[in-house]
């Protein structure tokens, strides 16, 4: 029986946590894409086919997931180091900042923004390949799906004031 200060036992609750959330949102997932329809109509697959796919997938894997912790007595060393972490975290936090953005700088000026500061952050590239990749993706993006598809984007207060 593990000791209740055991750092190998919360790293399994933690495992067994996680995994029965990840399975509780792939339950969600999957009643919700199957009120869309998850099968095959004469123009292709309904709405909720893809959505159900992966829900099934994630649902199948947080059920590994909370099986392997089960079976296991317990890790013998931590499931992230401090500087492992650290980088989770600049990539979350960088992630989080990208979606909080897009309110105000559109997808198109929080894209370029997260795209260079991500490169030259956390990849350390020069300026002008930041800037080239940082500007290049969502002009390309834009053209894409704004001018050939005609199927709009997020618009921020930004992009709004600028008449985008």
């Amino acid at each position: 029986m593990a000791r209740r200060d055991d750092p190998t036992s919360d790293m399994r609750r933690v495992e067994i946590i996680s995994a029965a959330i990840l399975l509780a949102l792939a339950g969600v997932l999957l009643v919700s894409a199957i009120d869309l329809g998850i099968g095959w109509g004469v123009s292709g697959p309904a709405s909720g086919f893809f959505p159900f796919w992966l829900a099934l997938l994630v649902g199948v894997a947080a059920l590994v997931n909370i099986v392997q912790a089960l079976r296991t007595s317990g890790m013998t060393q931590p499931f992230v180091s401090r500087s492992a972490f650290g980088a989770v975290l600049k990539v979350g936090g960088s992630a989080l900042l990208y979606v909080l953005l897009i309110e105000f700088l559109g997808l198109y000026g929080a894209a370029a923004l997260f795209l260079a500061g991500f490169m030259r952050w956390l990849g350390g590239h020069r300026w002008g390949a930041c800037l080239a990749v940082g500007l290049g993706i969502p002009a390309g993006i834009f053209i894409l799906f704004e001018r050939w598809f005609l199927i709009p984007l997020p618009k921020g207060v930004l992009e709004r004031f600028l008449s985008f």
